[in-house]
């Protein structure tokens, strides 16, 4: 441990944060985390842990999911699937009943709701730097889990069939034209209401309710390597934010926008930025462009950590002989890096920890209680001579030990790694520790044999421990309700204090312990937060709520063509190719028998049609169009928007099967171009030419 601190010395002092060896760029993670910390205790002072979301993101993220999950399904009562009835279903929801508009605000509130925790979630997650270890497995689920969320998000905004999900409805089939996935173009099937098809409603219906089981999967791997999981906040936390989201229906509820019209463009529309935000760049951006900026998007979260990633130093091992097969650090082991296996050398099963899932938290190391796992970053018997040294040649009267964090207080106290003082602290010696859950009682005993006026335990805040459980586990050791705990003969002769830092500031903090060390008292109950005052609830729900719903509504300006618009969509095959040898000939070629040969011979590949439009008599477009497939032999697909100037226009369109010769379609007519509206001509063999 001596070595250990001198080559921390000058790096852990300044950070405070020395065992957190395996990042890159450690004192930006300890200034983000700090600034999380700051506003959570700040939080938590005013309302308590249970009302502080900052306590409980991940949680809340899975309570709302389950809110939308619930409120989904029951809207199916009222919610009909197709093109044609889905945006009258979706209104008469509730302008003139209340519970389905009710279900349905609530539905969507949740769902936002989700995806701002789990966002919050996330960034708290990576700015506390938890990502090391096998703690990246659960990073990469969570990620996955959230893009999985706003996919389905985007999906049920195409359901209601508003003018919001027609900019939706744009922009998938935009990224989607370049996918194989289609026999035609998507954006063709857009052009006009008569072109849609109920059966792509219906595809993107059952999308939407596949999508949550998959979620659902996915919340099950992410928490799949911790030790009991929590998937939902305490009861009181559900029902203060549960309460939020149904004031918030209540008061403000989510009606549709204007129903969709393909024909007419938008000037301004609302979106909502937790499920919509690829709007902003989609739209100015080609298909190709899209697609990368969205998988680029998704591969930057997932690497993220690769980044500020170092070597892992050594992990815990297990002494073999030592161990009694006890089963207790594979129960405290929050991360299920521990396993119970066959020993070959003594009965029964001892524990063996993995590598590859261990977080190097070291709570393994205070749950073995004959001491047979070794930390190598932190050893006991390294700690046990420290304490032995500095309360032999402390400068102090009666010098008090204090075992302190280093991913909390640890960060905000300076202690010199010789001594274990801290010039602010008069009296104190302090060992900083990866997790107070390393603790073993073998070094509370040490204390008291050595004359320790008292020790006091600095852990981490109650709402988000660095290494999940490992406060709790130390304060139940030292209070006596978990094994390993304390000798009685330590509890009644030593003075023994647990501190949350988390609930108070670092002046609090130093104020605390120079009261512990004047009373020198040995009972004190254990702090559980700061009283919770009903105001700061109210103004905390109501800053939740505007958050939500005003990014839940936000305006957007749309493109609009400064004139009328004219799109063209032509579907025809077309004409075949001539055979460039005879029968005949080719048969001799390639040796066939006299019955094997055919009588006539057709190319499978068709020539390319060609599409002419004329305005007012003048050709303004000529084009060429190939035949689809692999063959060639498929049909050749015309898809054109022009601007057109305001007016009555004569209009000629003409579709030629080959370029030179071949059959010959014609529409002629004079059409009337209104700004902010879209002319549509469409062309197959067995309608004709249609327009909308």
């Amino acid at each position: 441990m001596e070595s250990q601190s001198k080559n921390n010395s000058k790096e852990g002092k300044k950070i405070g944060k020395p065992f957190n060896a395996s990042l890159r760029c450690r004192a930006c993670f300890v200034s983000l985390d700090a600034f999380f910390r700051r506003l959570s205790t700040l939080i938590g002072r005013y309302s308590g842990v249970d009302l502080n979301i900052f306590s409980w993101l991940g949680s809340l993220s899975c309570l709302n999911f389950l809110i939308a999950l619930v409120t989904g399904i029951i809207l199916l009562v009222w919610y009909k699937p197709s093109v044609h009835l889905a945006y009258s279903s979706v209104p008469s929801l509730g302008r003139s009943t209340f519970l389905p508009l009710f279900i349905r605000s609530l539905h969507r509130y949740s769902s936002d709701a989700f995806v701002l925790l789990a966002l919050l979630h996330s960034i708290r997650v990576f700015c506390g730097g938890k990502f090391t270890g096998g703690r990246y497995f659960v990073w990469v689920t969570g990620i996955i889990a959230l893009v999985f969320g706003i996919v389905d998000g985007w999906l049920g905004y195409w359901l209601v069939w508003d003018e919001k999900a027609k900019q939706v409805a744009l922009a998938s089939a935009k990224l989607l034209d370049v996918v194989p996935v289609f026999l035609e173009p998507l954006s063709r099937t857009f052009l006009a209401e008569e072109l849609l098809h109920s059966l792509l409603f219906f595809l993107v219906f059952f999308f939407h309710m596949l999508i949550p089981l998959a979620v659902v999967i996915l919340f099950w791997v992410h928490v799949s390597r911790l030790n009991a999981p929590r998937f939902l906040p305490p009861l009181r936390t559900s029902i203060f934010f549960a309460a939020i989201l149904v004031l918030l229906s209540i008061l403000y509820p989510a009606y549709s926008a204007p129903k969709a019209s393909l024909t007419a463009f938008e000037s301004q529309t609302t979106v909502d930025l937790f499920f919509l935000f690829p709007l902003y760049f989609l739209q100015s951006l080609t298909p190709l462009q899209g697609w990368l900026a969205i998988l680029g998007i998704c591969v930057f979260l997932l690497l993220l950590p690769k980044v500020f990633l170092k070597k892992k130093g050594d992990s815990p091992y297990v002494m073999h002989s030592k161990c009694t097969g006890c089963e207790q650090c594979f129960q405290d082991c929050p991360y299920g890096a521990i396993q119970m296996i066959s020993s070959n050398k003594k009965a029964g099963k001892v524990a063996s920890i993995s590598e590859d899932k261990c977080i190097q938290c070291g709570i393994c190391v205070g749950s073995c209680d004959p001491a047979g796992i070794v930390f190598p970053l932190l050893k006991v018997v390294d700690a046990r001579q420290n304490i032995s040294k500095w309360l032999k040649h402390s400068p102090f009267e009666r010098p008090f030990i204090g075992f302190i964090c280093a991913n909390s207080a640890g960060m905000d106290i300076e202690v010199d790694p010789e001594t274990g003082i801290c010039d602010e602290i008069y009296g104190y010696h302090f060992l900083p520790v990866t997790c107070v859950g390393w603790i073993h009682p073998a070094l509370f005993e040490k204390a008291r044999k050595n004359g320790a006026g008292g020790v006091v335990v600095i852990g981490c805040g109650r709402d988000d421990p660095f290494f999940r459980l490992g406060d709790s586990l130390a304060e139940e050791r030292i209070s006596g309700k978990r094994h390993p705990n304390l000798p009685e003969k330590v509890l009644e002769e030593l003075p023994i204090r647990y501190y949350h830092y988390g609930s108070f500031s670092k002046e609090e903090l130093i104020k605390k312990l120079d009261d512990f060390r004047s009373s020198q008292r040995k009972e004190e109950k254990l702090r559980s937060g700061p009283f919770q005052k009903s105001l700061s609830a109210i103004l905390m729900a109501a800053l939740i709520a505007v958050v939500i719903a005003g990014l839940s509504d936000v305006r957007k300006n749309l493109p609009v063509p400064n004139g009328g618009s004219l799109s063209l969509s032509i579907s025809l095959s077309g004409k075949a190719r001539k055979a460039d040898k005879k029968v005949k000939e080719a048969a001799q070629a390639e040796k066939l028998l006299p019955h094997m040969r055919a009588l006539s011979h057709k190319s499978r590949e068709r020539l390319p049609i060609r599409v002419m439009v004329y305005l007012d008599g003048t050709l303004f477009h000529k084009k060429d169009y190939p035949p689809t497939g692999i063959f060639h032999d498929g049909e050749s697909l015309a898809y054109e928007r022009f601007l057109v100037k305001e007016g009555l226009h004569k209009v000629r369109v003409v579709v030629l099967s080959a370029p030179e010769g071949g059959e010959r379609y014609t529409y002629s007519n004079t059409l009337k171009f209104i700004k902010g509206r879209n002319t549509v001509v469409v062309f197959d063999l067995k309608n004709g030419f249609r327009v909308y």
